[in-house]
């Protein structure tokens, strides 16, 4: 036991009698010096520890902390709590109204002041909006269409696509670059096939062209004329393809939409697989999308104008950006004959002549459209593109089932004429699928050689057998054999053309150019009737590129190379 020893010091408290016995004495001269010495410190320290810290300690708890302390830490808890829980809740707020607004802007619709006032001007210039007093919150940002009406947000590199009836391309403008480039697929094509179905071997719908290809040979296997379908609705099928085509499609009986192989699917799946498309040829080239531009059919913008949300979903989120920037096909047409200098700018057309007729010849439909220049006092109802280029799309028609396919059909029937007359017992080539495939693929080879040569020459070995033994197909086909073969649909096209003049007036007074344009330009006779049509309607410019085909998605990407170039920071 700890010895205590009696002492004057006020420090050192007495112990209680009984809390610790005396030591006698004796025992304490047998310590010794040294030993009393540690003792006495020893029995001082356990005196401090025993009477006064227990004492603090359970004052410190028991009074202070719990009257005073703890209301106070739990308090000031709470309010930081409740801080931090307001501050989330605004945060979220603003991201939704940057959202909100962001997605109304570049639709070119009315920002909601409330959000407007939520983000707050330093906001808004973070985004790149810089609203004016001509252009505040409640104001128009633009129109239909309306992807960065104030080009705040547009940036390199510039992507354009441009999903026809047959075919797709995707070009690509960059800033290190100047002019416009066409990407290749990973077949190294500048033109992919734009036909949806299920190949052979796979379980999701693809598009390429071993569906293209195996067209005829498996009918009902694919679709083609997308846009058109988006834009039919209900129709369906029906509005789209004609009796000769519709066998080959496809398209259910019951509602003449997509069907593969027994799966229905909704059309807009179906354009969902050529956006897919568009955005994998894109990304071979470029990791990242500034800026896209969507070119749809001149035709079809008023059915596009009304889907316009759901499809910029569906573009955006192929593309990855937040809205593309729309260009309807004919502008696309005429800003590609702008940059190649064979038509001066908008603003530069004359006032008596402010017109151009263009002329789009595709795989599937040709399109009839006139371009005006565009009037800053005239209707707001326009696209930036238009707003931008300073023309706009006055009056705009199409004709399906009269274009590249149509032109097939007729080579192919022709050939297969010429094929009966030599080989009398041997069956049509058109009744079995592998050799109306084989005919058709040699028909289409044929037209696209025949735009540069005068003579193709047609070898298809094998092609059929009788009860004589194999048939072979080996025959020149001219030019001259094209234009008698295709005159029915070729006199279709012009004489569509003059029906569409004849409903707007028929006046070409104000026409100072016609554009002709598409995959079909390329054939001479179709140049030709065109060329005369112009002439004989004193109109002064003809225009038609090397590669017509290419046109659209060119011009329509260097519209949007324009646009991103407006919005640089200038020195």
């Amino acid at each position: 036991p700890l010895l205590l020893f009696s002492s004057s010091s006020p420090h050192i408290s007495q112990p209680k009698q009984g809390a610790c016995s005396p030591v006698r004495a004796t025992e304490r001269k047998a310590l010794g010096r040294r030993s009393g010495s540690m003792l006495r410190r020893a029995s001082l320290r356990a005196l401090v520890v025993r009477h006064t810290w227990p004492r603090r300690r359970e004052q410190w708890l028991h009074g202070t902390a719990k009257r005073e302390i703890w209301p106070v830490v739990l308090g000031a808890g709470l309010y930081v709590t409740v801080q931090v829980v307001q501050y989330l809740m605004r945060a979220q707020r603003r991201l939704e109204a940057k959202e909100r607004i962001e997605r109304r802007w570049k639709n070119g619709l009315p920002l909601p002041e409330a959000d407007v006032e939520l983000v707050g001007k330093e906001g808004l210039e973070a985004m790149g909006i810089r609203l004016t007093d001509a252009d505040d919150a409640t104001g128009e940002a633009g129109g239909f269409g309306a992807a960065q009406s104030v080009h705040g947000r547009l940036q390199f590199p510039v992507v354009g696509f441009d999903i026809g009836a047959t075919a797709l391309k995707v070009c690509i403008a960059e800033e290190s670059a100047n002019g416009v480039e066409v990407l290749e697929n990973a077949e190294g094509r500048r033109s992919t096939p734009a036909f949806v179905g299920i190949a052979p071997g796979e379980e999701a719908p693809s598009c390429g062209a071993i569906l293209q290809q195996n067209l005829f040979q498996r009918p009902g296997s694919a679709v083609w004329a997308v846009p058109q379908l988006l834009a039919a609705g209900e129709e369906g099928a029906e509005a789209v393809y004609p009796d000769g085509f519709k066998s080959f499609a496809a398209v259910s009986a019951e509602d003449g939409k997509p069907n593969f192989e027994g799966q229905a699917a909704e059309i807009e799946a179906v354009y969902r697989v050529l956006l897919g498309k568009c955005a994998e040829i894109a990304h071979r080239r470029t990791e990242t999308v500034g800026a896209a531009v969507w070119v749809q059919p001149a035709s079809l913008l008023s059915q596009f104008r009304s889907k316009h949300d759901a499809l910029a979903a569906l573009a955006a989120d192929s593309m990855s950006v937040v809205t593309p920037i729309v260009c309807p096909d004919a502008l696309g047409a005429v800003a590609e004959a702008v940059r190649i200098g064979s038509l001066s700018t908008p603003q530069d057309w004359p006032d008596d002549a402010s017109r151009v007729l263009v002329v789009d010849a595709g795989g599937f439909a040709t399109c009839y459209s006139l371009v005006s220049k565009h009037d800053p006092s005239g209707s707001s109802d326009l696209l930036p593109v238009e707003k931008h280029f300073g023309a706009r799309i006055e009056q705009s028609e199409g004709k399906t089932a009269l274009g590249g396919m149509a032109l097939d059909e007729a080579i192919t029937l022709a050939l297969n004429e010429r094929f009966l007359r030599e080989n009398r017992d041997a069956p049509s080539l058109v009744l079995e699928g592998m050799s109306h495939q084989r005919l058709r693929d040699a028909a289409e080879g044929a037209k696209m050689e025949l735009s540069a040569k005068s003579v193709s020459t047609i070898q298809l070995p094998f092609i059929t057998a009788d009860r004589t033994g194999p048939k072979n197909l080996i025959s020149d086909f001219s030019s001259t054999d094209l234009g008698r073969a295709c005159s029915g649909v070729l006199d279709s096209m012009v004489d569509g053309f003059r029906a569409f003049l004849q409903g707007h007036g028929g006046d070409c007074a104000s026409v100072h150019a016609l554009v002709l344009t598409g995959g079909c330009a390329r054939i001479p006779t179709l140049r030709d009737a065109f060329r005369r049509e112009a002439a004989s309607r004193n109109i002064a410019h003809f225009v038609c590129s090397e590669a017509p085909e290419e046109d659209v998605a060119s011009g329509a990407t260097w519209l949007g190379r324009q646009m991103v170039e407006a919005t640089q920071p200038k020195d």
